[in-house]
């Protein structure tokens, strides 16, 4: 049963491409166990977008400024094609060079991960700060990358200088991935967007997914990407040909999904609209603040305020005996 309007654009499940069997697993329940932030839908993008980039002929490496413990690395690194690997860049312990405390990554819990899915050997870990990585010779290391996620400092300043590098390191048909790019509490992602644009950056926008905006090389892979998408997931676009900077974007947002693999398997997973939402337990409240709820609602009304305010008597009765027996409940 849906449990929302059959009109809106989210209300039927939409199917994923045919996904390598690890990647369509990690979706099904390998990425709860992966600490951090990452919403359903936009893993469902990022997953399908490294497949989809295989299907027309993208090749490359992956590359991921700001992991974390690995939660949106890995819906780019698990299952890809032999001879294609990771980069995974991250301060982890070094907080010092966190310079806007936005999430603090653990180098031993993300490598964990990758021993566990198999992935060690194809990813290269660099423990570094992202200002740092042009003098340490990332530039030059001839590594390109076909999808580079940006998720890295959260300031104007880290935030361009991460752009910068991705430009540098994508291959042709690339994309790269900007996160938090209009969070709200994160508004040095956006400035720094504008401040890449400003400084002579050619990365156009392409597709804005949940927190996360896509970017290409050009204008013309932009529109080859955007109709990729539409091909893939019509049933979750929200809008087209919004405008960003030099150019425009299709959105699309959060859905259900029936996660497809490629040995035949199909799994919903439950998003909006789709799922009654769990029962929340009682917060703790103090018992000396529920005696004195209790104490007050037992309480007769002053026959002073009845007196003066028979309405107000009238209406206050009735609500106060459901009152009486929430703090009963509460207190038990």
């Amino acid at each position: 049963m849906l449990f929302c309007d059959p009109r809106h654009p989210y209300a039927l499940p939409v199917r994923t491409p045919e996904l390598p069997t690890s990647k369509a697993d990690y979706l099904r329940g390998g990425m709860s166990r992966v600490q951090g932030w990452l919403n359903a839908s936009t893993a469902v993008y990022m997953t399908s977008l490294e497949v989809l980039q295989r299907q027309v002929g993208v090749h490359g490496d992956v590359c991921e400024i700001g992991v974390h413990h690995g939660k949106s690395y890995l819906t780019m690194a698990i299952g890809l094609p032999p001879g294609e690997g990771g980069v995974a860049i991250d301060v982890f312990g070094d907080q010092a060079a966190n310079l806007d405390g936005s999430g603090r990554g653990d180098q031993d819990a993300f490598e964990g991960h990758l021993d566990r899915l198999g992935l060690r050997d194809s990813t290269e870990v660099i423990a570094s700060s992202s200002l740092a990585l042009e003098e340490q010779g990332f530039l030059e290391a001839g590594r390109r990358f076909r999808m580079f996620s940006v998720d890295g400092g959260h300031t104007a300043d880290v935030a361009r200088n991460d752009l910068q590098l991705a430009e540098r390191t994508l291959v042709d048909d690339g994309i790269v991935v900007l996160d938090d790019v209009l969070n709200r509490h994160w508004l040095g992602v956006i400035s720094g967007l504008f401040d890449y644009w400003n400084a002579g950056g050619t990365l156009v926008p392409a597709v804005l997914i949940p927190d996360r905006l896509v970017l290409t090389r050009s204008a013309g892979q932009a529109a080859e990407y955007r109709k990729l998408m539409d091909a893939t997931f019509a049933g979750a676009q929200e809008k087209t040909g919004v405008p960003l900077g030099p150019g425009t974007v299709d959105v699309y947002w959060q859905a259900s999904w029936v996660v497809r693999d490629d040995e035949g398997g199909e799994e919903l997973l439950p998003g909006p609209g789709h799922a009654l939402p769990k029962e929340e337990p009682m917060l703790h409240v103090p018992e000396s603040y529920l005696r004195r709820l209790e104490e007050q609602l037992h309480a007769p009304l002053s026959r002073e305020l009845a007196r003066r305010y028979p309405v107000l008597a009238t209406v206050a009765r009735p609500v106060a005996r459901p009152m009486r027996r929430l703090a009963r409940r509460m207190k038990r």
